[in-house]
């Protein structure tokens, strides 16, 4: 019904259930979940601002940590990379993926959604910095301030990109990209001040026909009275 992975869908679903938001009385094929309050009080507050708001997700946002002292107990990767002079080691922790460089250690944040690009970036930087104190202590490793990786990216739903994606399914630019990754049209922005100004554009520009329409009858009296004639070809 979703359109998604069975795989994607699962990790949601069991997100969903370990955080209290559904539960499923028996463990059965095709036994239905049940949404418990937490998850119906979200759902009455999206519904309620839904039409009103407007969402930005952040994806692949990630924060790389030098490496400053190795870890004192050994870490037991899930996958090992061989690259062309050098492997790369990825496991998880607390849901988060982690990736093991030469010199430094790679978090990825989580999907997170949003009304602020900037407060989604904030939160991504936090979550991964609280993971990485957890690895310090837990693996007895020391690491260093992070550094963003730079290719993190605010999706935003889009009507025309919803048209023009239906045609060629992907359109790259320097600024944003075009694409159906979640199978809805959506501009991905590669830069949060730009997803920022794409936004509070609508609002923006209420503001300014508010202020025109107050300015329109003091414009118009001015054409009138020949005191601004060059106004009177727009009016």
């Amino acid at each position: 019904m979703l359109g998604w992975d069975k795989r994607l869908t699962y990790y949601y679903v069991r997100k969903l259930a370990h955080i209290g938001w559904i539960h499923r009385e028996t463990r059965t094929i095709g036994s239905p979940y049940q949404v418990m309050q937490p998850g119906l009080r979200f759902l009455a507050s999206y519904e309620k601002h839904a039409s009103s708001r407007v969402y930005v997700r952040l994806e692949h946002c990630g924060f790389k940590y030098p490496v400053l002292q190795e870890p004192r107990i050994e870490i037991h990767w899930k996958k090992v990379v061989e690259l062309r002079n050098w492997r790369q080691f990825i496991g998880s922790c607390c849901g988060l993926t982690i990736q093991r460089n030469p010199n430094h250690l790679v978090i990825y944040a989580d999907v997170l959604e949003g009304e602020n690009p900037f407060e989604l970036l904030l939160l991504a930087r936090d979550e991964c910095d609280h993971l990485a104190t957890y690895l310090e202590s837990k693996f007895q490793m020391r690491l260093g301030r992070a550094e963003p990786l730079g290719n993190a990216e605010w999706a935003v739903w889009d009507p025309v990109a919803e048209q023009l994606t239906r045609i060629n399914a992907k359109i790259d630019t320097a600024l944003a990209r075009l694409d159906r990754s979640w199978h809805r049209g959506e501009i991905d922005w590669k830069d949060p001040r730009a997803a920022y100004e794409y936004l509070t554009m609508p609002r923006r520009l209420a503001r300014i026909e508010a202020a025109l329409a107050e300015l329109m009858p003091e414009l118009r009296e001015r054409a009138k009275l020949g005191k601004d004639a060059d106004m009177r070809k727009y009016l």
